[in-house]
């Protein structure tokens, strides 16, 4: 919904007006959208007035009341039209009278915080009353005055005694305010409700599309019917009784789903759009700690509401309708009514996307294309830990068995050289054309080598603090490592090459001993696989989204294709999650290696190696 000042937008109806003999809507000047006035029957000159007015802004301009638009949500979710009078920010929902007065006396929510409409009557600045209740979620009565800078969250008394006695970085909330102010963005958190609404406008609108469609089907193939009856009149009048009471009950079906999933819809939108507007209010008229705590509250809630978008939302259903007509008709009259022709339902899973409007799912699929097994003089059976694409073209292999070496491979993964190493490597990344490092990290050491003309020679090595299976390169050269420390804590760390820690950040999540990462394209985030999934931050260590899921078992290899979307590998799913960078799922690929352990792409995006616990082969596929 976008906000058009009534004179210009009469300007723009009457010209549309004028090209067009018979106006029925107009096309929103923005997005372009269908739009009606509430009466067509009106002349066009009047049409900027029949549309509806955006009352929040309104208010807000004038000074005035801050409008409670009716209905009331509770009684809107059982049929009922009521309207509210006042709202409830703890649930982010209007209510009636009636509803407002259950909801103080229930014990479970007779503690939250809610605005009625008299609090904002004359001047806006009674929001500040509402900001007066910005207590601990947890202690209803105790007040947020504390920061904890190791867990990331803003606590009160009771929370610091309970729960972060252990903290080393605990400090007083009123200081720490300047430093973290610096990280908050209310308008950003204001544009991610909007994208929020938008997505779930759009699930909306295409529920509504698909029960069309459906009824455009059946009445399609109910047609197709009647064009056979010429011939078969007899037999297909039947058919079509048949088929087109199955269309309109599946159609009524899907109606009455749809009918009821868009009230679903509708109430997270109304959700939304509460939230939206006190973090408006709040950061229009809150101080600073205010709007600092309620921005820490609504990103809570707009991370609520991707999860619950992604549950309930991310992957909706819709009915295509197909009919299947059999060729026997040379014995049309002998066969039962039901072997002539079926109404068959095609539910189809449409993905929504999250990130941007109009999300470019990939349509890459994986195609084992070879599956190779090396032949150079080796006593041992090879373990392959992680392959890489090195700039060149050429594959270089790390095998953590008892080889303990390095393979150097051509374009075409034809064996070229290797390279002995007395520790054990596990990761490899590049980190120049002709330059690798190398990890051996139970011995707590990173190697260097070069790799010129076929040959792979020794150049250095650096040490690190901790154990560090997981190694990637950043665009820029430095290196980041990964793993536990001493007390069995999970880090990540940048590191130069020449062995300085650049920064060090803990996570709260337990790494593999296999553990892989990956850096984005940008430059912007590292991905880790742990234990219960795959892990993301920024580069300065600020945790952006933890992906799990039960279809993923013993995730290991990690890896970028040329979009920026992450794979991970199931090494006991025998899978690969194909997740988004904002961490949705956009599809879940089976494959038929075997235990698969690590992957790697090319620098096309077009092929990519996987190497497998269970076995001394490469596997290559190519994307489609």
């Amino acid at each position: 919904m976008h906000t058009f000042c009534q004179n210009c937008l009469q300007d723009y109806i009457s010209t549309k007006a004028k090209q067009e003999e018979e106006l029925t809507y107009i096309a929103c000047p923005i997005c372009r959208k269908p739009s009606c006035p509430s009466s067509q029957n009106q002349p066009t000159s009047v049409w900027a007035t029949l549309f509806p007015l955006n009352t929040i802004l309104q208010s807000i301009m004038k000074g005035n009341k801050v409008r409670l638009d009716p209905p009331c949500d509770i009684c809107n979710a059982g049929g009922t039209m009521r309207t509210a009078q006042g709202l409830c920010t703890t649930c982010n929902e209007r209510m009636c009278d009636d509803c407002l007065s259950l909801h103080r006396r229930q014990k479970v929510s007779r503690n939250h915080a809610i605005i009625t409409g008299d609090e904002f009557v004359g001047n806006p600045q009674c929001i500040m009353k509402f900001a007066e209740g910005f207590n601990c979620p947890d202690h209803n009565t105790e007040e947020i005055k504390f920061y904890c800078v190791d867990h990331g969250i803003s606590c009160c008394g009771m929370c610091c005694i309970l729960n972060h006695r252990n903290c080393d970085h605990v400090s007083d909330l009123k200081k720490a305010l300047p430093s973290l102010l610096k990280e908050i963005d209310p308008g950003e958190i204001m544009n991610r409700f909007n994208k929020l609404q938008i997505h779930v406008e759009t699930l909306a609108e295409a529920n509504k599309s698909n029960v069309s469609l459906l009824e455009s089907q059946v009445k399609d193939i109910a047609n197709s019917i009647r064009e056979l009856r010429t011939e078969l009149n007899s037999v297909l009048d039947e058919v079509e009784k048949r088929v087109q009471m199955e269309g309109d009950k599946l159609y009524k079906e899907e109606m009455i789903r749809t009918q009821e999933e868009n009230k679903k819809c509708q109430s997270l939108i109304s959700a939304i759009r509460n939230s939206h507007t006190l973090m408006e209010a709040v950061k229009q008229y809150g101080n600073d700690t205010q709007i600092f705590i309620m921005a820490e509250k609504m990103r809570a809630q707009i991370t609520s509401y991707y999860d619950e978008i992604r549950e309930k939302y991310g992957q909706t259903e819709f009915i295509s309708l197909q009919l299947n007509i059999t060729k026997r008709f040379s014995a049309l009259l002998s066969l039962p009514h039901d072997a002539l022709a079926k109404l068959v339902a095609m539910k189809e899973k449409t993905c929504l996307d999250l990130t941007e409007l109009k999300w470019p799912v990939s349509k890459l699929l994986f195609q084992k294309t070879e599956t190779l097994k090396l032949k150079y003089a080796h006593e041992n059976v090879p373990r392959y830990s992680s392959a890489i694409y090195l700039p060149s073209g050429q594959v270089m292999l790390a095998d953590s068995g008892d080889n303990s070496q390095v393979c150097l491979l051509d374009s075409s993964c034809s064996y070229k050289t290797s390279y002995t190493i007395s520790e054990r490597p596990w990761n490899i990344c590049a980190i120049g054309e002709d330059e690798v490092a190398v990890n051996a990290p139970w011995e707590h050491i990173i190697l260097f080598l070069s790799v010129k003309d076929d040959a792979i020679t020794f150049t250095r090595s650096i040490r690190t603090k901790y154990e560090c299976p997981g190694l990637a390169c950043t665009r820029n050269g430095d290196l980041i490592v990964c793993g536990s420390t001493h007390y069995d804590d999970a880090y990540w760390s940048i590191i130069s090459v020449q062995g300085k820690e650049m920064s060090y950040h803990r996570f709260p999540y337990n790494v593999l001993t296999n553990c892989f990462i990956a850096v984005d394209s940008s430059n912007t985030c590292v991905y880790i696989a742990v234990e219960s999934g795959l892990f993301c931050s920024d580069l300065k260590g600020k945790e952006r989204f933890m992906y799990s899921s039960e279809d993923m078992k013993n995730p290991c290899g990690v890896a970028l294709d040329c979009q920026d979307n992450v794979y991970v590998v199931g090494n006991q799913s025998q899978n690969i999650h194909q997740i988004s960078p904002d961490g949705f799922l956009m599809r879940t690929i089976s494959i038929i290696t075997k235990n698969p352990f690590s992957i790697c792409f090319n620098s096309a995006g077009n092929q990519c190696i996987m190497t497998s616990s269970e076995s001394d082969q490469l596997h290559v596929y190519h994307l489609w």
